[in-house]
């Protein structure tokens, strides 16, 4: 009965996050005959539907393909190319830029809409609403393939990065210990759901621990300390831009952020002038 995700001020427990991500699981596999091995592809912002669908897909021993939702045309097709992924959510804000990308794409695709309906499409709102049937649990080892999380392609084209289970394992381990990750913590999702550090560590860790994920999409940071606020929310991490423009922010004051135990960056350098700025504002922080 504890909240496991939160996302435009709606909250589901982990019973319902369970119930929703067997349904979905259920539809993959009898509908969409997704198997352990096969690859399933993710060109969604963060959202709630990234939350089901990632778990639905690791269940069944599937690899999810996160997707930059932020690529252009030719990155695009080269990803969920060389994913040989054969199934993709995608969401409305997306789709009317990589329609016409996806249909170049050799193999097959198969979609599930996030937010909109199409045509020869299924809803991903529809599935997670029923239950196709039991389906038997897969047996995963440690050594299975979890995610293929494509670089950034610094020298030529983004390289499908393989992350195992074992090594989710050893991620959510380290984030334990680095960051003194507790049950009790409400974690703030702002980092791209696309990204390492959602993937790798902050979801699986929130399951590991049986912790809250708050997920948005918002980058304003007045309407984050809101958020913060509202879900009294325990740790937030980000990149150093975003800490800037916190610890600048007009009327931070305004704003009860006193749950906030931590904040954590990474993505490039911080300034010892921010550093300093934000243990003024926030000196209850680490």
């Amino acid at each position: 009965t504890k909240t496991a995700a939160v996302f435009q001020g709606r909250s589901w427990t982990f019973r319902e996050c369970d119930e929703l991500v067997e349904n979905l699981r259920s539809h993959l596999v009898r509908d969409f005959d997704v198997q352990k091995g096969d690859t399933v592809a993710m060109l969604l912002p963060n959202c709630f539907a990234y939350f089901i669908a990632y778990w639905a897909t690791v269940k069944i021993g599937a690899i999810v393909t996160p997707v930059n939702i932020r690529l252009r045309a030719s990155e695009l097709e080269h990803v969920v190319t060389n994913s040989e992924a054969n199934v993709v959510f995608v969401h409305a804000d997306c789709w009317a830029d990589a329609r016409e990308t996806l249909a170049g794409v050799p193999q097959i695709l198969r979609f599930i809409t996030v937010g909109f309906e199409h045509e020869e499409s299924a809803s991903f709102e529809e599935l997670i609403a029923g239950n196709a049937g039991a389906v038997d649990d897969p047996a995963i080892a440690g050594e299975d393939v979890a995610i293929l999380m494509h670089t950034s392609g610094t020298t030529g084209k983004p390289k499908g990065a393989v992350m195992r289970n074992c090594d989710l394992l050893f991620n959510v381990k380290c984030a334990i210990i680095a960051q003194s990750f507790r049950h009790e913590d409400i974690h703030l999702l702002v980092v791209p759901m696309f990204h390492a550090t959602a993937l790798y560590s902050m979801l699986p860790s929130c399951a590991y621990l049986g912790s809250t994920v708050v997920i948005t999409p918002e980058n304003n940071v007045r309407e984050l300390a809101k958020l913060i606020e509202q879900q009294r929310v325990t740790t937030f991490f980000g990149v150093p831009t975003m800490f800037h423009f916190l610890a600048t922010l007009k009327g931070l004051e305004e704003f009860d952020l006193s749950s906030l135990r931590l904040i954590a960056y990474a993505g490039s350098t911080m300034p010892p002038s921010t550093i300093q700025r934000l243990r003024e504002r926030l000196p209850g922080v680490a």
